[in-house]
């Protein structure tokens, strides 16, 4: 081949060499942030009615794009680190919110606990971004299961958290023909006896022996928080 000829098909083949990219070349993701954290009712997918944290947060300021999936990262009192829990792993990108089931073991019998809770995004390299600052979620214990009394149509359930506290409840039939709340009410219940609340069962709503009433319950004390779900089987 001719020397020149030769020199012009290097100077070629240097032009048109594609060198990729390599993912050190890009941006470390930066962390997303929790925006939300409450206590919430969750239908699992087998059709179980629990309590659960409920959870959202802002995207990384990089485009859904760039990130694969989310991880959220959980640590109870007793755990020394934060780790991945059921579920929690992969969220997918488009998803901005998660419900935690929390088991009623988690709940504590006296005094207050706290969950916390981390999240990170994972790029499409398959790099884990920066994890964002913890947020927390103060437990209190759970109040008690209401009893319906038929004489009055009312509901009654009590709390023996000590100091000043706000519960409220929202009911349904079996049918969710009938689904009413009830109003938020103070408490400031003595050293010996419990908080007390109640509600009583709207004229419009028709129950029947055999019929089951669903219930969440919240309970607020300070800045700590509590849930309770279940149904109550009616008996009149």
């Amino acid at each position: 081949m001719h020397p020149l000829k030769y020199l012009s098909a290097i100077a070629l083949l240097h032009l048109c060499s594609c060198v990729p990219h390599s993912p050190e070349h890009f941006q470390k993701i930066s962390a997303p942030q929790i925006t939300t954290i409450m206590f919430a009712p969750y239908d699992d997918p087998y059709g179980n009615f629990l309590e659960s944290v409920f959870l959202q947060w802002e995207n990384a300021p990089e485009k859904d794009s760039n990130i694969l999936y989310y991880t959220l990262l959980k640590k109870h009192p007793s755990d020394s680190l934060f780790d991945v829990f059921s579920l929690s792993r992969r969220i997918p990108p488009e998803i901005k919110s998660f419900n935690d089931p929390i088991d009623l073991e988690q709940f504590p019998t006296d005094g207050f606990d706290t969950l916390f809770y981390k999240i990170y995004a994972v790029d499409i390299y398959g790099r884990p971004g920066d994890t964002s600052s913890a947020c927390t979620l103060l437990i209190a214990p759970q109040p008690g299961n209401p009893v319906f009394t038929t004489t009055s149509r009312c509901l009654r359930w009590e709390s023996w958290i000590r100091g000043g506290q706000i519960s409220y409840g929202e009911f349904w039939t079996d049918s969710k023909q009938f689904h009413w709340s009830s109003r938020r009410t103070d408490a400031f219940p003595r050293t010996d006896e419990p908080a007390v609340f109640t509600t009583c069962i709207p004229d419009t709503c028709t129950l029947s022996t055999g019929d089951y009433l669903y219930f969440v319950l919240y309970l607020e004390a300070t800045d700590a928080r509590s849930i309770k779900t279940g149904k109550i089987l009616i008996n009149q």
